[in-house]
């Protein structure tokens, strides 16, 4: 079994969280994020009350900042662990 490349699934998955941010930021910055959250949240079964504040920038790139290392960090754990069960050597 090949090994996987735990820098490459890392930084695949750190894009794919940026990108997940990126479009809440679009739907924030078109006026619907109020509306997506309460659908979001009901469709859980789930009641209670969140309001959205005004979109700040230097929240939003803090945010995809953690978002990037938080996915690189899961994905790079995902290739450890994964290389790990399944018996690959280098």
């Amino acid at each position: 079994m090949k090994e996987l490349n735990k820098n490459n699934i890392g930084l695949s998955l750190g894009i794919i969280f940026v990108a997940i941010h990126v479009l809440w930021f679009i739907i924030l910055v078109a006026g619907f994020g109020q509306h997506f959250l309460s659908w979001i949240i009901e469709t859980h079964f789930i009641k209670i009350n969140i309001e959205i504040i005004e979109f700040n920038l230097f929240l939003g790139i803090m945010t995809l900042i953690r978002a990037f290392v938080v996915g690189y960090i899961t994905g790079w754990l995902f290739a450890f662990i994964y290389n790990k069960l399944q018996g690959v050597k280098k």
